[in-house]
C-alpha cells in the first residue's frame, strides 16, 4: 500500500509501506479522507514544533476516516463495510488513569503521526490502517468519510465549549477564525450561544468588525488588552527562518495588536466621556532575549514602542496606554520551563515559574486606575528567573 513519508521538512514522499498484520481486537480500515491538522504542516514546513523534531520518516495524518475492510478475532461490534471515524489516540492500558476508566489522561498514550516520542508513532494518511478495534467510532451511514475526519479536530471543539460551561443564551468571542475557530463558532451555536463573534487579530476587517459589534452591544469600550502572541520553534537558528515563520509572528503579535488599537481609538475618541485605556502584553524577551527568538523577541520588542506611540498619541483623546511585561508566568505555554530551557551558554536548565494569577491580579490594578493616572510600564517576573545579572 501507499503512505505519505514525511522524511524531513518539505520532503514530502508518496511511497509503498508495508502493511500492518490484522490482530485479535483489531480492525482493518480503508482510509477514504483525511484533514490536514497545523501540527502536520508544521512537521511539513519545519521539521516539528518545539521540542518536539522529526528525527525519523514519519507518515503524517491524524485526522482520518475510512470503511472498515476487515475485522480481528474477538471484535463483534463492528462489521466489514461500516464507515468509522478514527479515534487517533491510543492509550496503553495499563496505567492507574486507564485502569480507573479515564484513557484520556493516559501516562503512556500512542497518537498517530506524532514524532513526541522515538521510535515515531505513524500515521493515518495511508491507504490502509489496522487499528484497535475501540478506536474505530462508527459513525451515521449518511455521513460522508469527509465529514466524519472532522470528527477528532471537532471533539477538541466541543471539549472547549463544555469547559467554558454553560453558553445557553450567552454572547461568545472566539479569537482566531481558522478551522478550529469555525469548529468552535458551531460547537458554540449548538449549545444554544445567543450570540458568536469569531475574529482574527491579523485580518483588519475581522478586528473592524468585532470591534464594531462591541460599539453596537455596549455603547463605548472602556478597556483593551492586547494579549495576542505566539512565536517560530525556538530550534531553528535565525539563518534558517523561512520568510513565511518570520511574517506569522509579525502579522500576530505586532499588526494584531496595531489593528485593534486603531479601532479603539475611534471608539474612545468618540465616546463620552471621552477616552479609554490600553494595555499591551510585552515581553522581559524585549529587553532580554532567548537563544533562536529573533521573531518574537523582535515584535515585541516593536510592542514596546508602539505602546510609547499611542499614549503619546492618545493624550488629546484622554487615552492611556500602558504596558505589562510578563516572565514565566506557569501557564500552559510554560510546561518545559521545569524541565529545562535553552541558556546563552547553550546549555538546558529548568526556570522558576510564578503563579498566573499575580499577573491576573497585575492586569487588573492597571486597568482599574483613573484614566489621569497610568502604569506605563510594569514589569512582573519569576523572582528567582535568570534575568537580572549574567544568568
Amino acid at each position: 500500500m501507499r503512505a505519505a513519508v514525511l522524511y524531513a521538512p518539505k520532503d514530502l514522499r508518496i511511497e509503498p509501506v508495508a502493511a500492518a498484520p490484522l490482530g485479535p481486537g483489531e480492525v482493518e480500515v480503508r482510509i477514504e479522507a483525511g484533514g490536514i491538522c497545523g501540527s502536520d504542516l508544521h512537521y511539513y514546513f519545519d521539521g516539528g514544533f518545539g521540542t518536539v523534531r522529526l528525527r525519523e520518516p514519519m507518515i503524517l495524518g491524524h485526522e482520518i476516516a475510512g470503511t472498515v475492510a476487515r475485522v480481528g478475532t474477538d471484535v463483534a461490534s463492528i462489521a466489514p463495510g461500516q464507515r468509522v471515524a478514527v479515534n487517533p489516540s491510543r492509550p496503553c492500558g495499563a496505567c492507574r488513569y486507564c485502569a480507573e476508566g479515564k484513557q484520556q489522561h493516559c501516562l503512556d498514550m500512542r497518537f498517530y503521526g506524532s514524532a513526541m516520542r522515538f521510535p515515531h508513532v505513524q500515521g493515518g494518511f495511508r491507504e490502509v490502517l489496522v487499528c484497535d478495534a475501540t478506536q474505530a467510532v462508527p459513525v451515521p451511514a449518511t455521513m460522508s468519510a469527509a465529514q466524519a475526519a472532522f470528527a477528532e479536530p471537532f471533539a477538541v471543539c466541543l471539549h472547549a465549549v463544555n469547559r467554558a460551561g454553560p453558553l445557553l443564551g450567552k454572547r461568545v468571542l472566539v479569537t482566531g477564525a481558522g478551522p478550529i475557530g469555525a469548529l468552535t463558532v458551531i460547537a458554540a451555536r449548538r449549545a444554544g450561544a445567543l450570540e458568536i463573534v469569531a475574529t482574527d487579530v491579523a485580518d483588519p476587517k475581522s478586528v473592524a468588525n468585532l470591534f464594531a459589534k462591541t460599539k453596537e452591544k455596549f455603547g463605548r469600550l472602556d478597556v483593551l488588552f492586547n494579549n495576542a502572541g505566539t512565536g517560530a520553534p525556538g530550534t531553528i537558528n535565525l539563518e534558517d527562518l523561512t520568510f513565511e515563520q518570520w511574517q506569522s509572528v509579525v502579522n500576530t503579535n505586532l499588526t494584531g495588536p496595531f489593528l485593534c488599537t486603531q479601532e479603539a481609538f475611534k471608539i474612545m475618541k468618540a465616546q463620552s466621556p471621552m477616552g479609554g485605556r490600553i494595555i499591551n502584553n510585552g515581553s522581559i524577551s524585549a529587553h532580554v532575549p532567548r537563544p533562536n527568538s529573533a521573531p518574537y523577541t523582535s515584535t515585541k520588542h516593536a510592542i514596546t514602542g508602539l505602546t510609547r506611540s499611542a499614549s503619546l498619541d492618545g493624550r488629546k483623546y484622554n487615552i492611556a496606554c500602558g504596558q505589562i511585561d510578563i516572565g514565566n508566568a506557569a501557564s500552559g505555554m510554560a510546561a518545559n520551563m521545569n524541565a529545562g530551557m535553552p541558556q546563552a551558554n547553550g546549555s538546558i536548565a529548568p526556570e522558576p515559574t510564578m503563579d498566573v494569577q499575580d499577573v491576573a491580579r497585575s492586569v487588573i490594578f492597571m486597568a482599574s486606575l483613573p484614566l489621569d493616572s497610568n502604569v506605563q510600564f510594569m514589569t512582573v517576573m519569576a523572582t528567582k528567573m535568570p534575568f537580572i545579572g549574567r544568568g
